[in-house]
């Protein structure tokens, strides 16, 4: 399994045609979800939405959310509303959870 972060310096241009490419190829995504805000996460989870245009109808394996601190309302609120493909590692690692994505791989 290889591990690619998404490019974050540049001009946009090279940045967003980087990040696209990267979307193309992948089997999975974990939008890790730390300082940002949740204005960032909405950008970042249209940009996962758009990427079905440029998979060739190529389907994700996975696609979750890591929950990691700072607490915030927003973070609490996605782990009280169960939302799906969720791991909640606000008070730490998430091993048990993160078994189920890295299972989800060896399928």
């Amino acid at each position: 399994m290889n591990v690619v972060i998404p490019l974050f310096e540049g001009d946009a241009a090279t940045v967003r045609q980087a990040n696209q490419d990267i979307l193309a190829r992948c089997d999975a995504v974990i939008l890790f979800y730390g300082a940002g805000d949740e204005a960032w996460k909405r950008t970042v989870e249209n940009d996962l939405i758009k990427m079905k245009a440029y998979r060739d109808r190529k389907p994700l394996l996975a696609n979750y959310v890591y929950l990691a601190s700072p607490s915030t309302d927003d973070k609490r609120e996605l782990i009280e509303l169960e939302e799906p493909n969720l791991i909640a590692g606000l008070d730490g690692f998430a091993e048990v959870e993160m078994m189920s994505f890295l299972n989800l791989m060896k399928s």
